[in-house]
């Protein structure tokens, strides 16, 4: 079934939940040194705006913190934390700086003032409504006659953690270059990236290292994380295979590629048997990269509603579905919709 996400970016509706506490927003506390602003964004990846806002203002982008990163290819929103009256006279220009089309904008809003920056671990969730395209109407049907589901789903990394839309899904081979301090290579491989930080690889000369070590670290993170995710996607594959034998279809993408079992009973079975498999995540500390040894879990149940379904406007003699749930940080929509979807067709 060749259904569409993301068709155009009001398909792809993502509002974060974050829970400041109450300190956080006190404005008449003598502590509060940062300002929290709600991001809307549309067209352009939280790093591309984050070094937007750092060089209108003339600040850090290292100062400028959030819990999390959001695609460029749908309406999104987050929250961000600037050092205090960083931007209060730049608000207008910061806005407009990256405003291209009703596809392609940012938008700013103060939200509140608070003691401490927001940071990446601080995420809750996130809260997704989407619009799933160039259905056929037994399948819309069948997801609207239901109206709520419960989904036990494998938590793989999605694609959008190995590379853009539309580009080579390769930054996981660039933090694996990281990881053997072989630089030059990196940057050959960031220079091929449709992104910021690949035009400016792209421009740079001189020494590889140097390039890096000038950007904001949590850039070398991400990198170094979409390795980390990509081994991780392979160890849990190892289980699958292992648990389905032969009862299971592949989906690929590249060098990316996805086990999907052909039975619902193997995804309790991993619950079981794997809950959990351990994760190494690298976070930023100072100036630091440092390694964490965490556990990600294998199998994560979620609840969906369909709130309508209707005839597809962008694809002829089809239908689509719109539908709302909500997921913890670190899962992706994208993997959660190819097995409810799966799971739906073959019921």
């Amino acid at each position: 079934m060749a259904y569409k996400l993301k068709q155009i970016p009001s398909d792809f509706l993502v509002s974060e939940s974050l829970i400041l506490p109450r300190e956080y927003i006190n404005i008449d506390s003598i502590n509060t040194k940062f300002d929290y602003y709600r991001l809307t964004k549309c067209g352009y990846t939280t790093f591309t705006v984050i070094e937007t806002i750092a060089s209108e203002c003339k600040i850090n982008a290292k100062d400028i913190g959030y819990a999390g990163l959001k695609d460029e290819d749908g309406l999104t929103d987050q929250y961000i934390s600037i050092p205090d009256k960083s931007i209060q006279t730049h608000l207008e220009e910061i806005n407009n700086s990256l405003f291209i089309e009703h596809n392609k904008f940012i938008q700013l809003t103060h939200y509140g003032k608070g003691g401490k920056p927001i940071a990446i671990g601080d995420l809750c969730g996130n809260t997704f409504q989407v619009t799933i395209r160039n259905l056929p109407f037994e399948v819309a049907n069948k997801i609207y006659e239901h109206k709520y589901y419960s989904v036990c789903f494998i938590n793989y990394y999605g694609l959008q953690r190995f590379g853009l839309p539309n580009a080579k899904k390769d930054t996981h081979l660039i933090g694996q270059h990281f990881l053997q301090s072989d630089y030059t290579t990196a940057l050959e491989l960031l220079k091929k990236q449709p992104s910021n930080q690949g035009e400016q690889a792209r421009q740079h000369i001189g020494d590889a290292k140097l390039f890096f070590a000038r950007l904001d670290p949590r850039i070398e993170a991400f990198y170094r994380n979409s390795f980390h995710s990509f081994k991780w996607n392979e160890e849990i594959k190892k289980y699958l295979i292992e648990i389905c034998s032969s009862e299971y279809i592949e989906k690929n993408e590249g060098d990316i590629s996805y086990i999907y079992p052909l039975q619902r009973k193997a995804n309790i079975d991993m619950l079981q048997n794997y809950p959990e498999l351990q994760y190494l995540k690298v976070r930023v500390k100072g100036e630091q990269l440092v390694n964490i040894h965490s556990n990600r879990q294998t199998i994560i149940q979620a609840n969906l509603s369909c709130l309508d379904i209707s005839a597809d406007e962008c694809n002829k003699d089809a239908y689509c579905c719109k539908i709302m749930f909500f997921l913890p940080s670190g899962c992706y929509a994208t993997i959660f919709i190819e097995q409810l979807l799966d799971e739906i067709v073959t019921q």
